[in-house]
């Protein structure tokens, strides 16, 4: 509930008055889908912490004679270390861009809801179909 953005304030606030017996995961995302199709159409002004990975960006720089370059990797001259046949397994890697959004919960009841994750975990099997 922590991480609602503020327009779902009395949406919060009504949530807490409801007995923890009726407190269900149902109930919380039908509530709260109610509450969204009530919300103008603003676009989201939140944002998750994000990490973005480049592993070949390139940058300009002034062309050199291919004989003057010497490979950083091999040390052989007419290449650079970028297209070195030499190259190592992470050079090989896609990139990528990864999202974090992290709690710590003291309380093994407590459920966090989040809007825009793609999983949602649980301790819980019994919550599984």
């Amino acid at each position: 509930m922590s991480t609602l953005p503020p327009e779902y304030f009395e949406f919060k606030s009504e949530w807490e008055s409801v007995p923890v017996q009726e407190k269900t995961i149902n109930k919380l995302t039908e509530r709260l889908r109610l509450i969204e199709m009530r919300l103008p159409g603003k676009q989201a002004e939140h944002s998750a912490l994000v990490a973005n990975t480049s592993v070949n960006k390139r940058t300009y720089k002034p062309k050199q004679e291919k004989a003057e370059k010497k490979c950083f990797r091999c040390h052989k001259p007419g290449h650079l270390a970028k297209k070195c046949y030499k190259k190592s397994s992470y050079s090989k890697r896609p990139e990528g861009d990864a999202f974090l959004c992290s709690e710590e919960v003291q309380d093994k009841d407590v459920w966090l809801a989040d809007s825009g994750a793609s999983a949602h975990m649980t301790t819980h099997k019994e919550y599984f179909l």
